[in-house]
């Protein structure tokens, strides 16, 4: 059996507390629960629920412009982002986009999970895509894989050094379903986060050139008619 060094440890059983331990939290208490590869980590309380909401922000050494292409090229997610099995697009219109994800992640059951994402500019200025999850369109769900029911969150980018960095934000909330034991949950989620931070930087800095993206509000659209949404068949 492997055993966790002293100061593993230590780190193992500050985080648990920070997220698990300590008493419940008002809905906008963010608490600081990680800071690690220049990525800081915060999480709140959300009523009614043993999950965690996460929001992580840091900097990306590329515009906000050549990020957003990044994180709106979905399809990519496989070769680009943590766990990603299937990124399949179902439907497009305009800054809208539906999306069926297959998440395969250590030790527990691949998960799958149907998302709409949109993108646009706020008031502020802030590039922003956001997701919520879509269930109308979503395929059936299939032997072998936990379907997950809530997950909605958004990246917020902002422009610094010119344009020539963004300051990035990550926000969301994911219930992972089935019986992992909501500790867990919450402890995995925190420490993944700079990952995510980790796999974006490593993509934008590559010299692959994604679609750019239709941002609400700012591009003309141009409405087509749309198949029906796939059906996937096997794996």
């Amino acid at each position: 059996m492997r055993l966790l060094t002293p100061m593993k440890l230590t780190f193992f059983l500050s985080l648990v507390s920070s997220l698990w331990l300590a008493a419940p939290a008002a809905a906008d208490d963010w608490k600081d629960v990680l800071n690690r590869d220049a990525v800081r980590v915060e999480a709140r309380a959300v009523p009614g629920s043993k999950i965690k909401e996460f929001r992580a922000t840091g900097r990306i050494e590329a515009s906000p412009e050549r990020v957003l292409a990044m994180l709106t090229d979905v399809e990519s997610y496989p070769g680009t982002m943590p766990m990603t099995e299937v990124a399949r697009l179902l439907r497009r219109d305009g800054a809208s986009a539906w999306y069926y994800m297959v998440i395969n992640a250590p030790v527990v059951s691949r998960r799958d999970y149907c998302i709409q994402m949109q993108v646009s500019r706020l008031p502020d200025g802030r590039l922003q895509t956001a997701w919520s999850e879509e269930v109308a369109m979503c395929p059936p769900q299939r032997k072998g894989l936990v379907r997950i029911l809530t997950n909605h969150g958004h990246w917020r980018l902002a422009s610094t050094e010119g344009g020539k960095a963004t300051l990035a934000e990550y926000q969301g909330l994911s219930t992972p379903e089935g019986s992992l034991p909501s500790w867990i949950t919450n402890l995995a989620s925190a420490r993944e986060m700079p990952a995510l931070f980790v796999a974006l930087r490593r993509s934008v800095a590559s010299t692959r050139r994604p679609p750019k993206p239709v941002i609400a509000g700012v591009a003309e659209t141009e409405r087509r008619d749309h198949p029906e949404p796939v059906v996937l068949k096997g794996r």
